[in-house]
């Protein structure tokens, strides 16, 4: 049984007030059994989940979920891409909160984007194929700001989407003088939803790890719990673009609708070298899984040969001491 991609063009939005093309990926066993009912992932920027356009490469989410679901390693499920319309895009997924009314020259119509998704989009979704429509079932992603928009409306909209993929998420704007202005904010409560963080560590000025990683403590800090309700991942050498996104989209996957198996092996990055004064650096441990699954380990054992030389926090930040040491990582049991 091959999967199948209907399009929805020039579908049409009042709340809105302008169209796009909404894509919708049927698993390759939809039409096998009629009464089989299937889980909902929701993506932004859906011009480019299963094919390439004149701005930019494809995640392949379809190859991706044709191979995961022949694998057995997750159970079926549709995708739907909601392209975004370019000159709003930045305007519908920047929700408001005091401080950007007027970021990047735009009013923000994240509110009325949500409504457009929840009011207009699902309720057509449901209507037309075999859903399960619960938020335990429904999962929403995206990157960049289409990240920040998915972060938001898991945050906000629990009673929709349970499962929340924020990749790279744009929470601040940086001006080539450093200035910061913030289109997003971090939420510090904790609803029932399950969220996959991530950003690379080859950003540059797009999207910085240090506000990333703050949002991710700041769930921690609400009772989200690594390996639970939350996973996160700093990618090495990753940049901010199409390509990287699809070579790590498999992981979110697994977390949503499959099994992200065991640990296999700990992958340790960071400096090989500390110095005693500056900005302190990060180890990043990464665990490999038996599923393909990759992570990075939130709450690491380190042990070093002197603490007054160094010490580790169990998040990986190096505190220096008076002169360089060495260090042993204790990872995960595989």
């Amino acid at each position: 049984m091959l999967s199948n991609i209907v399009r929805f063009e020039r579908f049409r939005s009042t709340l809105l007030n302008n169209e796009r093309t909404v894509y919708v990926y049927m698993p390759p066993n939809y039409d096998r059994d009629e009464s089989s009912r299937f889980p909902v992932l929701y993506v932004q920027d859906g011009q480019h989940a299963f094919q390439e356009d004149e701005s930019g490469g494809s995640w392949d989410l379809h190859l991706i979920a044709d191979r995961l679901i022949s694998e057995g390693r997750v159970r079926p499920f549709i995708i739907v891409a909601v392209a975004h319309v370019s000159d709003s895009r930045i305007a519908e997924y920047m929700h408001a909160f005091p401080g950007n009314e007027k970021a990047l020259g735009t009013e923000s119509r994240g509110e009325r984007y949500e409504q457009f998704l929840i009011e207009e989009v699902k309720p057509l979704i449901d209507r037309t194929f075999r859903t399960l429509t619960g938020p335990e079932h429904t999962a929403v992603m995206g990157s960049s700001a289409g990240g920040l928009v998915s972060y938001n409306l898991g945050f906000r909209r629990p009673d929709v989407f349970g499962m929340v993929g924020a990749f790279c998420p744009y929470f601040v704007v940086i001006d080539q003088d450093g200035r910061e202005t913030w289109i997003g904010q971090f939420h510090k409560e904790k609803p029932p939803i399950r969220l996959w963080m991530d950003v690379g560590e080859a950003e540059g000025y797009t999207v910085l790890e240090k506000h990333v990683r703050s949002a991710v403590d700041t769930s921690l800090e609400a009772g989200f719990r690594q390996g639970d309700d939350l996973w996160y991942y700093y990618v090495p050498g990753s940049g901010h673009n199409q390509k990287d996104w699809k070579a790590r989209v498999h992981a979110p996957l697994l977390y949503f609708f499959g099994d992200v198996g065991s640990p296999i092996r700990v992958e340790l990055n960071g400096p090989e070298s500390v110095g005693l004064t500056g900005a302190c650096p990060s180890f990043n441990p990464i665990v490999h899984y038996d599923s393909g699954f990759v992570a990075t380990d939130l709450d690491g054992k380190y042990e070093v040969d002197d603490p007054l030389i160094m010490t580790v926090s169990k998040d990986g930040r190096i505190v220096p001491g008076r002169t360089a040491g060495r260090l042993l990582l204790i990872g995960r049991e595989a």
